[in-house]
């Protein structure tokens, strides 16, 4: 369906979902603003609100214009996901400790907000492949601003690290932990350039304007040149990869091995002569046992945090009844991750990290770096076995349909086939990343959401395109 005889959305309708897409990046900690009774994290941005504001819109249309939806169900995936979510709750009172259901139900929200709505929305929030293309550039061109801001705390001076109990002193500059642009932590700005980088490989590689592909081009060296998150590079690296394999199989192979080629040498040639030793920086990021202050070896707070849920995930649901069925089958309920794995810890083989997650002296040893809990290990605590089977079902048909869309316009430089790319890469980047951090946190899972609908949006401008040429082909047999 092209995009003139597409349902049409008024123009100031498209214009929100740009700002939306627009400011969706954005997210700030207003945990000084709020009153509660323990000092917590709060990060809210503008997608909070115009999110939910886009999903009334698009319920007046279900209700009084349908003609403007074109995809009138959710994705089944994320309706999965969502009912999967809520039922998980009916577990949490089978633990100790687990306090007020309040957690699990703004998790729950969150899920259905953000994994449930946002895709759907975004499914319905424009006319055609050329309004998805000037969103995924708006979004692209968005964080860019961030990544500028990433680039001057890279090449600035190297500040100290942040002291919780001393907030007021000046820091100097970035740490190797802050070097975020407008996010906090390195690993909430890896968790979107885990997205972002592997969609701008795809306008690189294939968008038909000249301009576009060199800028997207830029955007790739750079982004992996100062993220020092490993999640989110090692995503990054996997969806570029991705992306060059999916354009070489539409036979430009050589193009393909070029920007391959481009990314090894960033990797092993740029990298190791950058100033903050980035190889040095990620490595550590990643590692299951490094060396503290004083030289011993000692597992980080990552492998002690997967010991610690492998013997939750083997631990009857109720001790004290004989036969109680495993913790995998169904999970600890959905939010209470931390609270339940706490009770998991060996006090002498893998002890609880226990210092604060702001505290970046202790970082990779001592505290659990905010943001790297992953998305994988946590849906699977929360939700048991039907988690991580959701989860595949949803990365399943995110990379299937993307990559469809592409294969089936042949590679061909148009907006589906650049679209179609772009959303494979994306969400073989938030799928790999979903094995160190998360792709559902603030700042990210508007990205998520975005792309995970463009990817079924590609796919079915696809199919149409691929009718249509079929029906022209009869029709000239015929003749």
């Amino acid at each position: 369906m092209s995009e003139q005889t597409a349902p049409q959305l008024p123009a100031w309708r498209r214009y929100l979902a740009y700002a939306t897409v627009a400011l969706m990046p954005l997210s700030a900690n207003i945990e000084k603003y709020i009153k509660q009774e323990k000092a917590q994290p709060d990060y809210k941005g503008p997608l909070d609100l115009l999110l939910p504001l886009l999903a009334i819109l698009f319920v007046g249309d279900l209700l009084m214009n349908r003609d403007r939806v074109r995809f009138k169900f959710p994705p089944v995936p994320m309706v999965l996901w969502t009912l999967l979510a809520a039922a998980s709750c009916f577990a949490i009172d089978k633990f100790p400790g687990d306090g007020t259901l309040m957690p699990a139900l703004k998790a729950v929200a969150n899920v259905a907000l953000f994994g449930l709505a946002g895709v759907w929305v975004f499914q319905n929030a424009g006319n055609g492949p050329g309004d998805y293309r000037r969103m995924a550039l708006i979004l692209g061109a968005s964080f860019s601003v961030c990544l500028l801001i990433a680039i001057k705390q890279y090449f600035g001076p190297v500040g100290i690290p942040f002291d919780p109990e001393n907030p007021a002193k000046d820091l100097g500059g970035a740490t190797n932990m802050r070097v975020a642009g407008w996010y906090d932590f390195r690993a909430a700005f890896g968790s979107q350039v885990a997205l972002l980088v592997p969609a701008a490989a795809a306008f690189a590689l294939c968008d038909e304007s000249k301009i576009v592909r060199w800028l997207a081009g830029v955007f790739v060296v750079a982004a992996l040149c100062v993220t020092l998150a490993a999640g989110g590079f090692i995503g990054a690296c996997a969806g570029v990869i991705a992306v060059a394999c999916a354009f070489g199989l539409s036979g430009r192979w050589m193009t393909a091995l070029l920007a391959i080629a481009i990314l090894l040498g960033v990797a092993s040639i740029v990298l190791p002569r950058l100033p903050r030793k980035n190889p040095d920086v990620l490595l550590r990021n990643v590692s299951l046992f490094a060396e503290d202050s004083k030289g011993r070896k000692r597992p980080t707070p990552r492998l002690r945090r997967y010991q610690a849920a492998v013997d939750l995930y083997g631990a009857p649901r109720d001790a004290h009844i004989e036969g109680s069925p495993e913790i995998w089958l169904r999970g600890v309920g959905i939010g209470k991750y931390q609270g339940q794995i706490n009770r998991f810890y060996d006090s002498e083989a893998y002890p609880k990290p226990g210092m604060a997650t702001d505290d970046e002296i202790a970082f990779d040893m001592d505290a659990d770096e905010r943001f790297t809990f992953g998305f994988l290990e946590t849906s699977a605590v929360e939700m048991g076995i039907g988690g991580i089977f959701v989860l595949a079902l949803i990365f399943g048909v995110w990379i299937f349909a993307g990559h469809a869309a592409f294969a089936r316009m042949g590679g061909a430089a148009d907006p589906i086939s650049t679209l179609g790319l772009a959303a494979f890469g994306a969400g073989v980047g938030a799928l790999v990343l979903s094995a160190f951090a998360s792709p559902m946190i603030p700042g990210v899972k508007g990205s998520l959401a975005f792309f995970m609908a463009l990817a079924l949006c590609a796919d079915a401008w696809s199919k149409d395109a691929a009718q249509f040429l079929y029906a022209r082909r009869i029709k000239r047999d015929d003749e």
